[in-house]
């Protein structure tokens, strides 16, 4: 199977399903935990930003849903890894420290992942790594920035975006389902 020539190479495809299985093997790596990626995430990105961190910073480093960062939290302080103490500047607001218990888990972690990623980087130079990193951030960079500049709106939507081959066979509004589909009965609906 090959690309056509015609088309642009499917770099978001490949980073998807290369972060996917990226995912999956570093998470069968820690199924000793009893911890899944967002719990993963969230303890770690306490320990890169420091104690005292709140969940909004926490969601501006990983760029997760705001609801997944806090089902991560609550789950990580009920299981005594983080707890949430009230802030000294805000009262209203609350911030969070790693437990000893935590800091022992992010160890194992960390020991079980390195393993993991050795093996899975095993075919990749050093230099490779380098510039493989300088890209990712680089892309990362860019479309934080697309995605937060005032003129985005008119980057990703400009009419440049629609021209194309496929321009008249694809739909301009999103198809709706068929009625029903997808849907809950109401109790004593007869359908």
């Amino acid at each position: 199977m090959s690309i056509k020539p015609h088309r642009p190479r499917p770099l978001g495809i490949h980073l998807d399903v290369t972060n996917r299985l990226w995912q999956s093997v570093m998470e069968d790596s820690i199924k000793f935990t009893w911890m899944n990626r967002p719990h993963w995430l969230v303890l770690s990105t306490i320990e890169e930003l420091g104690n005292g961190c709140n969940l909004t910073q926490i969601n501006a480093f990983l760029n997760l849903e705001i609801s997944t960062c806090s089902r991560a939290i609550v789950w990580l302080e009920k299981n005594n890894l983080i707890t949430r103490v009230e802030d000294q500047n805000d009262k209203r607001a609350r911030v969070l420290h790693i437990t000893d218990e935590g800091a022992a888990m992010l160890q194992q972690l960390d020991e079980a992942a390195q393993t993991v990623r050795a093996e899975m980087l095993k075919d990749v130079t050093p230099e490779q790594l380098a510039v493989f990193e300088q890209v990712l951030d680089a892309i990362k960079t860019r479309a934080a920035h697309m995605l937060s500049s005032p003129d985005a709106s008119d980057i990703l939507h400009s009419e440049s975006n629609t021209d194309g081959p496929y321009e008249k066979t694809l739909p301009q509004k999103p198809v709706r389902a068929a009625a029903g589909h997808g849907h809950r009965r109401k109790p004593g609906s007869g359908r």
